[in-house]
């Protein structure tokens, strides 16, 4: 077994470049980078790399340099991507990258050649293929359509999702699950202190591993506030920042809110006293909306454009976006973009001809103007990232999601905020969150620098949290492993060693590296009062010393008395001027002691808590109970029937879909009548609550559906019941919500289309669909249970559920797809 220094390979920012191959895996038009060259050396080898760099640097090429080495050997390849648009996005890429070779792509909605040499799909369903290799439910449900045999490598892209709160252990236990024989390839964006992760990655596969992370980018990036309309720099290419610029132009927008509050409170009382006509002293200032389109002015002016303006709000890019009242499109292009858009939508002309978001963009389009986010249609936000990639989009307001992943450059980024609603209030960007976004500015090629414009629609930042947001620190690789019941059923399905999975974590590396700096602290506060060259007979005289003046302090009346005349009497024994320099290193080596005893206790609780997790963790056991008084795990700890139905569930709740999956068997086997709608409908109870909800729906279902729902409400109380026994904390696993019932009972009805739907309850075109798409895929993986039960009765029953649900395969199709 090689030594973990021989393991991690990290790259110094002052080595020699390795030369090129002589004959290069991927040939291209241009040099590789200095990281690059570092990672192509890696990749010969057949060692495993991670690139923490900017976004715009260039780490799509070290993704696909591997795949084009993993194809000479003969071998498949796994590219994994955080979010469905971005693997549609990259199937397309690398179609016209590897024209010679089969490229399948496997997401929830889209399942297409699953045995091509490369395939796209999202870490979810890798995740879900490694639990289950070799398991009883291997052949069922979306990942069985994918095999692990002949893959010689897997890229994960934008692996700092695994910093995810909700999604992140997904990377965490996709990396353990994979063989140590096929090749790695992660991609993150700059990340501080790679180092203890890509430790704990070449350990656990005992592979040598490259960590390459570098600050370098392409196009430097200048970052400006807007002042008498043109850009004032605030932070150089050179990441100096000029914090008496910006704290000038604070105190000249202040300046300018006080005068107009002065000049309001002026005609009030004017009015107030009878005053008529104009009032002298009127004071002008610029809206948000008049500064932002005297911007767009001058960007256009100066050869600035495209810009990309991230708005943190959907329907404020919506807004934005109507209210530009430029046109960047001469009638050329204009109808260059009627002709694209006309040519790849008209195929959905049934679908899109009743939207109100298709006539609204199509009509900005024309005139060079879009909003991406996600509560669009997919394939209007498809047919928008075409349009900008041709360079026909000139101003596109976007939520932050554009900034994830989807390789769409720009010369020009505007913040409307640098503030972002998290968690029921509001907080400045994280420094990670910003760099990404900003790093959209400046493109490979045609641009010298980016440009990033901070045009504040409210209050702005104040110069420290604008200082701390610009300079500070990129986020360090966290742990997110999740010890829930899906982590428990599908480790139990797969009869994986919950034990050794915990100990081969990231998270328990973390542990170790937590004690370790402990006892470091420890033994470093053990040296400093060493160096205090106090001995034992010192420390007694000075302890004595400390627990009179101890008594003095706690005592009153008469014991007070007594204790100072003691004192007193204790100090005649020991002469000031000789014990003087003594009690002041004693006093230094007393509060090192305090300050080592609290860390000596945080270490031994992280001990005795190691001790019980080496083992298994307790919050594991109380659910394992809970799995026992469903019926999912025997008495031995095995998985039961059941249990594996349980482990089957990715989409719908474990639980709930499992005993509702069982309860319609029953009924079906018991003669009794079912309504495949009411069924379908009850199964939207799963489908979680719609962010843009104007306000809640309270369901009105009833009938056979409403029996369905009361079942599943006693089975929540079950739940709750059981862990409360367990003393497991509440959380929100076993909350429902009935806002998509209504509207999913009326599309099933066939009563509404997409556009009237979203009309009638406020909601966005794309997340109606988005609902829609999630209940087919909520049917599949019923009729994947009914399946495993040998349900004949339910799953002929189920058979025309899509076709109810979907009405129209194109439901389910992207651009990218026939592009």
């Amino acid at each position: 077994m090689s030594t973990p220094q021989a393991l991690l390979r990290i790259v110094a920012d002052d080595e020699d470049v390795p030369p090129m191959p002589s004959s290069p895996a991927l040939v291209t038009g241009y040099a590789p980078d200095r990281f690059q060259r570092f990672a192509i050396e890696a990749i010969e080898l057949g060692e495993n790399v991670l690139v923490t760099a900017k976004t715009g640097s260039g780490k799509t090429f070290v993704g696909e340099y591997q795949i084009a080495k993993s194809l000479q050997r003969g071998g498949r390849v796994f590219y994994t991507t955080p979010i469905k648009s971005l693997s549609n996005q990259k199937y397309h890429d690398l179609k016209l990258l590897f024209p010679n070779n089969t490229v399948g792509i496997m997401t929830g909605d889209i399942k297409f050649i699953p045995n091509a040499d490369i395939i796209v799909m999202t870490t979810e369903i890798l995740r879900n293929l490694l639990f289950k290799k070799g398991s009883q439910t291997e052949a069922v449900g979306a990942s069985s359509l994918l095999s692990i045999d002949g893959v010689d490598s897997v890229i994960f892209d934008e692996v700092h999702y695994i910093n995810d709160k909700d999604r992140g252990h997904v990377w965490e236990e996709t990396l353990i699950l994979l063989p140590p024989t096929i090749h790695l390839v992660l991609l993150s964006a700059t990340l501080s202190k790679p180092q203890l992760f890509a430790n704990w990655l070449a350990n656990l596969k005992q592979v040598r591993l490259w960590l390459i992370s570098t600050q370098w980018r392409a196009v430097p990036l200048e970052h400006c506030v807007i002042r008498d309309g043109a850009p004032l720099t605030i932070y150089t290419p050179k990441e100096v920042f000029h914090a008496d610029v910006y704290r000038a132009w604070l105190a000249e927008r202040k300046g300018q809110a006080t005068a107009l509050d002065k000049f309001r409170q002026k005609v009030k009382d004017e009015r107030r006293v009878g005053t008529e006509g104009p009032i002298a002293g009127k004071i002008h200032t610029k809206s948000f909306d008049h500064v932002l389109h005297e911007t767009l002015a001058w960007l256009n002016t100066h050869g600035s454009l495209p810009a990309l303006v991230f708005v943190f709000s959907r329907a404020k890019c919506e807004a934005l976006a109507s209210k530009v009242p430029h046109t960047f499109l001469d009638s050329s292009d204009s109808a260059a973009v009627a002709n694209i858009w006309d040519f790849h939508l008209s195929r959905y002309k049934s679908l899109l001809e009743k939207s109100p978001q298709m006539h609204t963009l199509r009509a900005l389009a024309l005139r060079g103007i879009a909003f991406h986010h996600s509560g669009l249609l997919p394939f209007l936000k498809e047919i928008l990232e075409i349009l900008f990639s041709k360079g026909y989009v000139k101003l596109l307001f976007a939520t932050e999601t554009f900034a994830v992943g989807i390789n769409m450059p720009t010369k020009t980024v505007i913040f409307t905020s640098l503030q972002k609603y998290t968690d029921g209030s509001f907080r400045p960007l994280l420094s990670s969150e910003y760099i990404q976004m900003a790093g959209r500015a400046g493109r490979r090629g045609k641009d010298d620098k980016g440009l990033v414009l901070y045009i504040p629609d409210k209050e702005p930042l104040d110069v420290f949290e604008a200082q701390s947001m610009l300079t500070g620190k990129a986020s360090s690789f966290q742990s997110r492993l999740s010890f829930d019941y899906d982590f428990i059923l599908k480790g139990l399905n797969g009869m994986v060693s919950m034990d050794a999975m915990l100990k081969d974590s990231y998270w328990w590396t973390l542990e170790e590296e937590d004690k370790r700096v402990l006892r470091a602290d420890i033994e470093e506060i053990s040296t400093k009062q060493s160096r205090l060259n106090l001995s034992a007979d010192e420390l007694s005289v000075c302890s004595a010393r400390k627990a009179l003046l101890d008594r003095i302090g706690n005592s009153q009346n008469a014991k007070k008395k007594l204790a100072m005349r003691e004192y007193d009497a204790w100090k005649d024994d020991h002469k000031e001027s000789v014990w003087a320099p003594i009690f002041a290193r004693y006093d230094e080596y007393s509060a090192l002691e305090s300050k080592k005893a609290q860390l000596c206790s945080t270490h031994t609780a992280y001990l005795s808590n190691t001790e019980a997790r080496s083992a298994i963790l307790p919050e594991v056991v109380q659910r394992v109970r809970v799995l026992e008084v469903f019926g999912y795990v025997d008495s031995e700890g095995s998985l039961t029937a059941n249990g594996r139905l349980a482990s089957e569930c990715n989409e719908g709740h474990p639980f709930l879909l499992t005993e509702y999956m069982l309860y319609l068997h029953d009924k079906i086997s018991l003669g009794q009548s079912l309504s495949l709608p009411e069924v379908l409908t009850t199964l939207a109870i799963f489908l979680g609550e719609p962010k843009d909800l104007e306000e809640k729906v309270r369901a009105t279902v009833d009938g056979e559906a409403a029996a369905h729902l009361h079942f599943i409400s006693e089975t929540v109380k079950k739940g709750f019941m059981a862990e409360r026994l367990q003393g497991i904390c509440y959380t929100d696993f076993w909350e429902l919500h009935e806002d998509w019932l209504e509207p999913m009972q009326a599309w099933l009805a066939g009563e509404e289309s997409i556009a009237s739907l979203a009309h009638k309850y406020g909601l966005f075109e794309g997340a109606v669909q988005k609902a829609i798409l999630k209940l087919a895929a909520l049917l599949e993986e019923l009729q994947s249970l009914a399946t495993l039960h040998t349900s004949v009765d339910l799953l002929k029953f189920l058979e025309e559920g899509r076709m109810l649900i979907l009405r129209d395969t194109i439901l389910a199709e992207s651009l990218y797809l026939r592009i």
